[in-house]
């Protein structure tokens, strides 16, 4: 059963965190964190901050800007707390509670493991940099994420912060359900994208690597636009 607490803007119960999900957030967060802090006295002066579409380091900073990186989780796991006792329809989130859940506790994984990039490429734990290790990783990484979203996007219900937000989708019920339909399958295109353009993007100049990121990033989500706008058109929209 899903425990509940406040009410929020429309009189709906807000739900509230299972205690087993705020431990093994806490746990998380607390051993990166408490990692990071012990291995920051051992890393050189300046690290790697970036890596290209082929996996090698484009870009360094001082080591004390790894540390905005290595702390983020933290303020992302308070506005994990805070967004459904503030979206006005809050209440709706009891729906997909379980998703929601999942959602905070692999984002905040996946956040985490990004933030040790840093510290092990600079301690050389990492594979050389011209291997494309990271080049690989990261876009694998993400497109599982929106391959593992856009098979649970068609259970959220409408709310002013997950799921796709257009005008049409918000105002109307039906809309919003077709909407989150149609932009699940275009979450797993963007997915399934997202892991080729990892194993190919060595391969390509910067120039063509940018120009596919943006191409699988914009085309599905004007997909998105479109159709839900398309249908509420349909649907008698003036």
């Amino acid at each position: 059963m899903v425990a509940r607490e406040r009410r929020d803007g429309r009189g709906g119960r807000v739900p509230r965190f299972d205690r087993r999900v705020v431990v093994v957030l806490v746990a998380i967060v607390a051993a990166s964190v408490v990692g990071h802090l012990v291995v920051y006295p051992h890393l050189p002066e300046v690290v790697p901050t970036h890596w290209n579409a082929a996996g090698v380091v484009d870009q360094r900073s001082p080591k004390a800007l790894s540390l905005v990186l290595d702390l983020l989780p933290i303020p992302m796991a308070g506005l994990f707390w805070l967004v459904p006792r503030i979206d006005p329809n809050g209440g709706n989130f009891e729906d997909f509670w379980g998703f929601y859940q999942g959602f905070v506790v692999v984002l905040t994984v996946f956040v985490c493991a990004l933030s040790w990039m840093v510290d092990l490429a600079a301690l050389g734990v990492l594979p050389h940099e011209g291997s494309g290790f990271v080049g690989i990783a990261v876009p694998l990484g993400v497109g599982l994420l929106f391959v593992w979203i856009g098979n649970y996007l068609p259970r959220v219900r409408q709310n002013y912060t997950m799921g796709v937000k257009t005008p049409w989708a918000l105002a109307d019920p039906e809309n919003w359900r077709r909407t989150q339909r149609f932009g699940g399958k275009c979450f797993v295109v963007m997915g399934v994208g997202l892991i080729v353009f990892g194993f190919v993007a060595s391969a390509l100049s910067d120039e063509a690597a940018a120009a596919g990121i943006v191409a699988i990033a914009l085309i599905p989500m004007a997909a998105m636009y479109l159709y839900s706008y398309l249908t509420w058109r349909k649907a008698g929209g003036r």
